[in-house]
């Protein structure tokens, strides 16, 4: 598995990740724990970043290649 290719299965696998914790943060804040509502912005943060710099670095070393 070549480097480029490892940093997009990190990359998907960290959205997934994001997508995963801001569900259960989701949870967590409707059992009535403030907190979750606070995790579940970070997440949706993280994951809003991380898909646009899939996009951009499939791009970048699609063309590159």
């Amino acid at each position: 598995m070549s480097l480029r290719a490892f940093h997009i299965f990190f990359i998907l696998l960290s959205t997934a990740f994001c997508i995963g914790f801001f569900a259960w943060s989701i949870h967590y804040y409707r059992q009535g724990y403030q907190d979750g509502l606070w995790l579940s912005a970070v997440a949706l943060a993280a994951t809003g970043f991380l898909i646009p710099y899939l996009r951009w670095f499939v791009r970048k070393y699609r063309i590159a290649s």
